[in-house]
């Protein structure tokens, strides 16, 4: 495609970017009227996709950087017009690039993006500077600038904090396979069996305010059924960040947004014109099944576009009949409500930031139509513990044992003795190491 029509230079997909940003804001003031603002608005972002889309293209296909190139790229990461979506898009595509081909100029565009102000931004980038360690450890040590980058970042205490966070997420992928078996298998299949018996008059629930929420049929039917059982383990894979809609959302893949491989690294935005008809759903007061959606932790970015295009791809009458089910379900008290509200309105954590990413990456290497083309990451082990360039900054005891007794738990009995190993090297006096490395 690029030897057909060659793509533009980085300083002028940056400037269309910036124009973007900046033709959204003026487009309300210069259409009054709705028909036409609609129009307008859309050919906006029809445009800015476009441009995205090419911005993606040009960086994942483009082995090396030149000077130039990497000039005007970092000019890109630093413009304050370009939003942080666009550019967290970038990051990711810059990252499945370094797995392709190793590039010291992108791996610093990875260690500048780290810097940026945006969780969005950063988050990414660390995820991508792990993932490209991985991959060329031996590589990286032969540019003795870009060591003397990460080890000045490895002395930063938010820099351990994260990358122990992402070390674990990492770890947690590995039971993924293992709860998507156990989903399709038993627990699934056992949620529609019994689906029918949910229609019975008797599991309604009493709304009076004598009730209390309370009905015996049904609290006697989910023992009874061990639905209570499936649902609460289901409920400590989550808290324990746990990927349980792997199974859920792998059949709702096919549509044709996700042809486009960029659209796979696309932080959820409602303003995409493909989802307009859900805008006015979110834009409106209230709670709403599409605002838990989008503001939801648990649901990755590749999730949240799935659940959205399924409901778009429902006859309009079926579509507006299901919201106002889901609806009905999702009514809140008022602390739930405050704590949507709050939600809303705070900057959201790395750690959420980290794991949806991650999630997202992992949908990539495992569905999209043409991953047995790309080296699947997540047949890595990422011990990152054993990394010579990363290694140093887990050696914390406390990470250490942290580590040690996660890889314990899920049966990872070798790792989990070279980690008590090291604990019991370092003279860690706690019985409780000796005990373990035993075992």
């Amino acid at each position: 495609t690029f030897a057909i029509q060659p793509t533009k230079s980085y300083s002028e997909l940056q400037m269309q970017l910036e124009t973007f940003t900046e033709d959204v804001s003026t487009a309300p003031l210069l259409y009054h009227e709705e028909k036409r603002l609609k129009p307008e608005l859309e050919k906006i972002y029809q445009v800015h996709e476009s441009v995205l889309n090419e911005l993606f293209d040009k960086t994942w296909g483009t082995p090396f950087w030149t000077e130039q190139e990497a000039k005007e790229a970092m000019g890109l990461l630093q413009s304050i017009l370009v939003s942080p979506q666009d550019l967290a898009v970038m990051v990711s595509a810059v990252t499945l690039s370094l797995l392709r081909v190793f590039d010291n100029k992108k791996f610093n565009f990875l260690l500048e993006a780290y810097k940026h102000e945006e969780l969005l931004i950063n988050q990414r980038a660390l995820v991508g500077i792990v993932i490209a360690i991985s991959k060329h450890e031996k590589r990286i040590v032969l540019y003795p600038d870009t060591i003397s980058r990460l080890t000045l970042l490895s002395e930063e205490d938010d820099f351990q904090k994260n990358l122990h966070t992402i070390q674990m997420q990492l770890l947690i992928t590995r039971e993924t396979t293992k709860i998507d078996k156990k989903m399709r298998e038993e627990i699934l299949p056992e949620m529609m069996k019994n689906a029918k018996q949910l229609s019975d008059p008797k599991f309604r629930f009493d709304e009076s305010e004598e009730s209390e929420d309370r009905n015996p049929e049904w609290e006697e039917w989910m023992d009874k059924s061990g639905m209570s059982d499936k649902i609460k383990e289901m409920s400590e894979w989550q808290m324990a960040g746990a990927d349980v809609y792997m199974s859920s959302f792998a059949q709702l893949k096919h549509y044709p947004f996700f042809h486009q491989i960029a659209h796979w690294f696309y932080p959820f935005d409602l303003s995409l014109p493909m989802l307009a008809p859900l805008k006015k759903e979110f834009d409106s007061p209230g709670i709403s099944p599409i605002k838990l959606i989008a503001h939801s932790d648990f649901f990755c970015n590749s999730d949240k576009f799935s659940f959205a295009l399924a409901i778009l791809s429902m006859p309009k009458d079926m579509r507006k009949m299901s919201m106002m089910q889901m609806e009905e379900q999702a009514r809140m008290n008022e602390e739930q409500r405050d704590r949507l509200e709050l939600l809303m309105q705070q900057k959201k954590e790395a750690k959420g930031i980290s794991r949806q990413y991650i999630q997202d990456l992992y949908r990539f290497f495992k569905l999209w139509k043409r991953h047995q083309e790309e080296e699947d990451i997540f047949r890595w082990k990422f011990n990152l513990w054993e990394n010579p360039l990363l290694g140093k900054t887990l050696q914390d005891e406390g990470i250490t044992k942290e580590l040690a007794d996660y890889l314990m738990q899920k049966e990872y009995l070798d790792e989990a003795y070279s980690l008590y190993r090291k604990l019991m090297d370092a003279h860690c006096e706690v019985s409780e190491i000796y005990q373990k490395a035993g075992y």
